[in-house]
């Protein structure tokens, strides 16, 4: 497995996510992310890892990638235009990444996890807060189901919608804020379970914390979580459509 430079702006990736809680009481989490293009011909991994699929949201990349994801020193094997093979990346993520562009943030992440109901996390880059990135992530802690056999469509999926910043000496850019908070809730899970002697999971997790220090490469930024709200995202009929026309190009 390859490691990406820190600054290295790709489609998709594979994080490592791995949190100790600091003496001030703050989890720091320590992200290290893979190259995984495509992620079926990654080598088997380790098991020191904790592996999950990110990906940057396939609109977003294409027609934005410049200007809302600038690119500094990109892996240049890794780093290229979306074509049908990312959309099914993507559409497997555990994490994506997205942005408002001019648009209401809480809107964008409501169509973002009702069009990727398997996926844990997702983050919506809105603005600049006294100068600092902010990102609205909802993170789901329950995935639509059906009741039984008779409903015509499954349950709705619930979960969180928090507002991470960083802090004012911060600068890092808010790509792995929803891989933090990932982090985070499957830290918790393995905590909980170790003090319960019980199998803990998902629909268990409390509201986010109220701060969260993000580790790469050495370099640790403090980020602040507030505005936490319990929320529910209601399922859509599915409609079988090609790549091209989901995503908006047709």
């Amino acid at each position: 497995m390859h490691a990406l430079y820190p600054r290295a702006q790709v489609a998709a990736a594979r994080v490592d996510a791995h949190s100790t809680l600091a003496a001030d009481g703050v989890l720091n989490v320590h992200l290290t992310r893979y190259i995984a293009d495509p992620p079926d011909d990654l080598d088997p991994e380790p098991d020191s890892l904790d592996l999950h699929l990110w990906a940057v949201d396939p609109p977003v990349w294409d027609k934005h990638r410049h200007s809302v994801f600038p690119r500094y020193q990109a892996e240049k094997d890794a780093c290229h235009r979306y074509t049908h093979e990312q959309y099914e990346i993507a559409r497997r993520a555990d994490v994506i990444m997205t942005a408002a562009l001019d648009r209401p943030p809480m809107l964008v992440l409501d169509e973002k996890m009702r069009q990727f109901p398997s996926t844990y996390a997702i983050g919506v880059q809105t603005d600049r807060r006294e100068g600092q990135l902010s990102c609205l992530v909802g993170l789901r802690t329950q995935f639509a189901y059906y009741r039984n056999a008779t409903d015509a469509r499954p349950a709705d999926s619930l979960g969180y919608a928090v507002t991470m910043t960083a802090t004012p000496n911060g600068t890092h850019p808010p790509r792995l804020y929803p891989s933090a908070l990932l982090g985070w809730a499957r830290w918790w899970i393995a905590q909980a379970k170790v003090l319960s002697d019980r199998t803990r999971d998902m629909e268990q997790l409390p509201p986010p914390p109220l701060q969260l220090d993000i580790t790469e490469a050495w370099r640790t930024f403090r980020v602040d979580l507030t505005e936490p709200e319990r929320t529910r995202w209601p399922t859509v009929p599915a409609v079988r459509r090609g790549w091209r026309q989901e995503y908006g190009f047709d």
